[in-house]
């Protein structure tokens, strides 16, 4: 190892707190479109539920999405687990300590979907063909 050299990368933790920023607006926006969508039907508080599901679960998509592209597929998972955390926390706040157990559905839904959509969006490094100059087989 050459002196003066530190082989500590600051990228991870930025990179981590983008994608955690970027999912955060974007679930909150897509939940608010859903929300929108809810409030336009006849009878919205009957099927909050599946609204709130699919919200996450469109939202787990395109955080999945981006974050793979972008960072790779266990950036991804640790997104997937901030979100959930954080959604987590932010319920029981609000709740005070009584968390329903659709909403414990609805995290395992997010992240499993992020995290399979993160798996299947991920870049491509696997083995490539390489051609010799002037092998002509």
């Amino acid at each position: 190892m050459q002196k003066g050299k530190r082989s500590t990368n600051y990228q991870t933790p930025r990179t981590l707190l983008f994608t955690v920023l970027f999912s955060a607006v974007f679930t909150v926006l897509v939940s608010f479109i859903f929300a929108l969508a809810a409030s336009a039907s006849e009878d919205s508080t009957s099927r909050l539920g599946i609204y709130s599901l699919l919200a996450l679960v469109v939202s787990g998509v395109g955080g999945g999405i981006f974050t793979s592209r972008l960072s790779g597929f266990k950036m991804a998972v640790l997104t997937a687990l901030s979100i959930v955390l954080l959604m987590l926390i932010c319920a029981l706040i609000i709740s005070g300590g009584r968390i329903p157990v659709g909403a414990f559905m609805n995290y395992g839904c997010y992240f499993g979907v992020f995290a399979i959509v993160g798996y299947l969006a991920r870049k491509r490094e696997g083995r490539r063909r390489r051609r010799r100059h002037g092998d002509l087989r």
